[in-house]
């Protein structure tokens, strides 16, 4: 049975009729019993007679027949969803990823791909020449590269969507000499949003990654990366990629806090990809809620983390880390389409 959510109190007068009738089509859509929303309006004071007059006309009516079609299929997806979730809470690690330390691309794209299902493959990169990076190199061999940065992070409460980032355009050089005087901080911080991987003269970045295992497409590499760089601290909020991503981690170590997109809750107050709390501010710690279902790991250089479309993530760095994201996958990997925050 579904639990039945009243308006305000009222003083019983029928000519509040239109109230009442959105309050019992809500109702009556969310499978609560006749005789419960019955008596739900007789404790607010209405007329018992009125209360059931109310009740027959919301439910012949030909609006709330039509919405009640649609609605059994949302209560029939509901089901399906509580159905997963259960499922996967007896797992006997739920709270842990798998992780693989050789990588088969058949066993990756069936069982985690396709399944959307995340996945660690540890030492992905240990091959790479990336994995010598230091910041002092980074320094070096990029340092007059102008980059954007986002600044003054903790002035906005949800200071990661699109429209409140602070962006500035600095040397390369600057963000690194800050690392080293701001270790800890997650006032600034080089991000995907700055679009930093396609600036040409970084482009030599990508001669240091090895794209030949059959898990990326290094034909579609080009506009399909991000590079993160920052000090220990930064926080990327909970929210959701609308492609997968296979985010390889080079430099220091970064903590990930993953739930499934049937955690449908996190959408709740969802704005753009970003879940939102009750105030409508960025979730940034202890986020996620106790019936949540949620995955922990740590990310070592020379990790990959695959991050499945729809995940919801929350990314903490542990360490100053240098981390590159891509999303060329062979397969069409464009679900743009996905936004449940966005359903009005």
């Amino acid at each position: 049975m579904g639990e039945a959510v009243a308006p305000g109190a009222t003083d019983g007068a029928i000519d509040i009729a239109p109230e009442w009738r959105a309050w019992v089509t809500e109702n009556v859509l969310r499978g609560v019993s006749k005789n419960e929303i019955v008596e739900r309006l007789t404790n607010e004071g209405i007329d018992l007679e009125a209360a059931r007059e109310i009740h027959r006309r919301v439910t012949s009516s030909p609006e709330l027949i039509g919405a009640a079609r649609v609605t059994k299929r949302a209560r029939r997806l509901e089901l399906i969803l509580r159905l997963h979730r259960e499922v996967a809470a007896q797992a006997d690690e739920p709270n842990t990823i798998p992780r693989l330390a050789d990588v088969d691309p058949s066993l990756f794209y069936d069982h985690y791909y396709a399944a959307n299902r995340p996945v660690v493959l540890e030492g992905y990169a240990t091959q790479w020449p990336a994995m010598r990076w230091t910041f002092a190199e980074f320094a070096q061999r990029f340092g007059d590269v102008e980059v954007q940065l986002t600044v003054r992070r903790g002035e906005d409460a949800n200071y990661n969507l699109p429209a409140n980032t602070h962006g500035v355009t600095v040397p390369l050089r600057e963000v690194i000499e800050r690392i080293e005087t701001e270790p800890r901080s997650n006032d600034f911080y080089m991000i995907a949003h700055g679009r930093n991987s396609d600036i040409p003269e970084l482009h030599r970045i990508f001669d240091d990654v090895i794209l030949d295992d059959g898990i990326l497409d290094p034909k579609k590499l080009r506009g399909s990366t991000a590079l993160w760089l920052g000090p220990a601290g930064t926080l990327t909020p909970l929210h959701h990629d609308t492609s997968n991503i296979l985010f390889v981690q080079l430099v220091g170590r970064k903590r990930f806090r993953l739930a499934s997109p049937f955690e449908v809750d996190l959408a709740e107050n969802a704005h753009a990809m970003y879940a939102l709390d009750e105030e409508g501010n960025h979730r940034i710690r202890g986020a996620f809620g106790d019936s949540v279902l949620e995955k922990e790991v740590i990310l070592e250089p020379g990790d990959a983390l695959f991050i499945p479309v729809g995940w919801w993530h929350h990314v903490e760095a542990l360490d100053p880390s240098i981390s590159i994201a891509f999303n060329n996958f062979p397969p069409a990997n464009d679900f743009d389409w996905y936004r449940p925050g966005s359903v009005t």
